[in-house]
């Protein structure tokens, strides 16, 4: 009887101390929490790290100003993709068994073909930053806010048409996009690729060199454009005009940029223009360079925009199930209050919003 009576007490206290650990080891009630408050919950899977960090950096304090604009109403848990699948795929799963997410924001477009048909499957919501469309064309639960290259390039095409060409490009998706859309335009010129990771252009840049381009279209990833512009002035490439889509998402916008204004003299590029003559526009630049020290970039706005999207469409879904479904709807139908109007995504999930050619006048890129 003694031993039965000492067994219950261990029994009990195990019990006890299980119960105190239990939220630490089931995430269950981070969960409750959330439910309680009627928040938005996003998980946001950002390169943070390796070449795409300064667009995932951009775009994780836009939406940290985002969160300080609706206060409660939303959490924000961040994930660094490192600008590769498996890590992305891997943060997508965490955050979906640990807290419970189902909104999800990514960047990039390696993130974003990774994660599309793992969303497409569970029925989660994928809103990303990717100049690419066919993840939101292909995947009804998957969207897109950010400019397009195809378009971008195909802008850029009919520009330059008439003009000797070549292009130094790193070797993904959205640069065959872009290239496709030049072809499309009747351009036949050489293209040189780089890999990830590739530091030393000078061989390559010297073949392009030699056949005395008149444009020089550059497409990179977002840590090479500077080491690129450099090595054009090293090899004293000559008098070329530097082509530039998406110039925020591909640095030809960095700060220090005017320190290359000599490569760049008549660059041409495009991009969503935050211009300051719109007050929006003007006041957000102004706090973001209060708050973080630099320069806004577009996928600055993209990332503030997508919180507001999200949580739009996500309180408007309260309490109907299934949930996803319901916010896939709302995306569809809503309009939303982008930093520059009103913006709405079309039939396939893709933002609709104006790209601008944009002139390099020395010290910055101007509309």
């Amino acid at each position: 009887m003694r031993l039965f009576f000492v067994l219950c007490i261990v029994i009990g206290a195990i019990t006890l101390g299980m119960l105190a650990f239990w939220p630490q080891i089931t995430g269950f009630s981070e969960f409750s929490a959330i439910e309680e408050s009627n928040g938005t919950r996003i998980g946001a899977i950002l390169p943070l790290s390796g070449s795409g960090s300064r667009t995932g950096e951009a775009a994780r304090n836009g939406m940290l100003l985002a969160l300080e604009d609706l206060h409660s109403e939303v959490e924000l848990l961040f994930d660094d993709s490192q600008n590769d699948a498996k890590t992305a795929l891997s943060a997508m799963q965490k955050l979906r068994s640990v807290n419970r997410v189902q909104l999800f924001v990514t960047w990039l477009s390696a993130s974003s073909n990774a994660l599309s048909p793992v969303v497409e499957s569970e029925k989660s919501v994928l809103l990303y930053g990717s100049a690419v469309d066919p993840p939101a064309e292909k995947y009804s639960f998957v969207f897109k806010n950010h400019t397009s290259v195809a378009a971008d390039c195909k802008i850029l095409a009919h520009l330059l048409q008439g003009k000797k060409g070549a292009g130094f490009m790193a070797n993904h998706d959205s640069t065959h996009l872009c290239l496709a859309e030049f072809k499309a335009t009747g351009f036949s010129f050489p293209v040189e690729f780089f890999q990830k990771g590739e530091t030393d252009y000078r061989t390559s840049l010297s073949k392009l060199k030699a056949i005395h381009p008149e444009f020089l279209l550059i497409r990179t990833n977002t840590i090479e454009t500077e080491n690129i512009l450099r090595q054009l002035r090293e090899i004293d490439f000559g008098p070329v005009q530097i082509v530039c889509p998406t110039v925020g998402a591909v640095a030809c916008d960095f700060e220090g940029v005017s320190e290359f204004s000599d490569v760049l003299q008549n660059a041409i590029g495009t991009d969503f223009y935050l211009g300051e003559e719109n007050p929006k526009v003007k006041a957000f630049l102004e706090r973001y360079r209060s708050r973080f020290g630099a320069t806004a970039i577009a996928d600055a706005v993209y990332g503030y925009e997508d919180v507001f999207i999200l949580h739009q469409a996500a309180s408007s879904c309260k309490d109907k199930e299934p949930f996803s479904v319901c916010v896939q709807n709302a995306l569809l139908s809503q309009e939303f209050e982008g930093l520059d109007g009103k913006i709405r995504f079309d039939a396939n999930g893709v933002i609709q919003r104006p790209s601008y050619v944009l002139h390099f006048d020395g010290n910055r890129w101007v509309k």
